[in-house]
């Protein structure tokens, strides 16, 4: 049947209805995707590392690269080794029964603080593995950095090696800034002047040469109290003393002695006085206040007895 149109004006209008046709289009969300693509492209990258990680390198760095004012915040965690001149006598403290110690290195570039926790702390105590001035450090050691300091944490006993001044010992009678830091030195003489410093136990040693000072540093002492307590009582009442150690100057100009370990205090003439139990510090009235709570050797003058009625402490000396 014919539909009264020319061919013409039907070629026109199929023409004009594939023009307007506009086939159906799937629409994507092109966020989620990237969001999807971003997280896989990171497990990869995590999944990656921790394969490689153990055959990766640690990087040695100078002190100034690692920013100990806290120039380098991306370094926060990372764990880096480092080689240094140790220039301070370690410190200890105590919290909960918990020991930490602290001291500082330096090399051409800087000079930054390490620090050990507990148990690798008391572990370097028992280990002998504390290093004093002129030791060099050299380790594999975790970066911390705060607002304006960075430090180095030590995270295990056998990640870290310490190399003494190499030489005989030198027996002295004087000390002066002529002797490097670090040397190893022996001293004997009458002990006197023995106080209790934030350091340890600081004497002078009487010699046929003069006065030498000896810092005993509280690391030393912190886990033998008996053997301590021994030393201690004949330091305090002028025994004649053996001293090894290492030549340390204080502040850059006060050279003296500190000793490494315990054994390195050889008594020589035991000052023993009867009825003195063993492991009791002697100590001076001024000091009393250290020992709260603890049993002493005090040794005072009478000066008189006066009594007081209706106290529980009738006589007063």
């Amino acid at each position: 049947m014919s539909s009264g149109k020319t061919e013409d004006e039907l070629k026109q209008i199929l023409y004009s209805e594939l023009i307007g046709y506009q086939p159906e289009l799937k629409t994507y969300n092109i966020t989620r995707l990237a969001l999807v693509f971003s997280i896989a492209a990171m497990l990869i990258g995590i999944v990656g590392l921790a394969a490689l990680a153990p055959r990766l390198p640690v990087v040695e760095m100078k002190i100034k690269d690692i920013g100990p004012q806290g120039e380098n915040p991306f370094l926060n965690y990372a764990t880096i080794r480092v080689k240094g001149e140790v220039i301070s006598v370690p410190s200890v403290s105590i919290s909960q029964g918990r020991i930490s110690l602290y001291f500082t290195i330096s090399d051409e570039t800087g000079s930054i603080d390490v620090r050990a926790y507990d148990p690798v702390a008391s572990q370097m105590i028992k280990e002998g593995k504390v290093p004093l001035p002129g030791d060099i450090f050299i380790g594999e050691v975790q970066v911390r950095v705060r607002e304006t300091y960075s430090y180095l944490i030590i995270q295990g006993i056998n990640l870290f090696e310490i190399k003494t001044r190499s030489g005989d010992v030198i027996e002295v009678t004087s000390l002066s800034l002529n002797i490097p830091q670090g040397t190893l030195v022996r001293a004997t003489g009458r002990a006197t002047n023995l106080r209790n410093v934030s350091a340890g136990w600081l004497f002078d040693l009487q010699t046929s040469g003069g006065t030498i000072t000896v810092l005993v540093p509280t690391f030393v002492t912190i886990l033998d109290t008996r053997r301590a307590s021994f030393a201690y009582n004949n330091i305090s009442i002028g025994a004649e003393l053996t001293i090894t150690g290492v030549v340390y100057h204080y502040r850059g100009t006060s050279p003296e002695i500190v000793v490494r370990k315990l054994e390195d205090i050889v008594i020589k003439t035991p000052v023993v006085q009867p009825g003195i139990p063993p492991g009791l510090n002697v100590v001076k009235l001024r000091d009393l206040a250290r020992y709260v709570n603890s049993m002493v050797l005090v040794s005072v003058t009478l000066r008189g007895l006066g009594y007081e009625s209706g106290t529980q402490m009738p006589y007063i000396i």
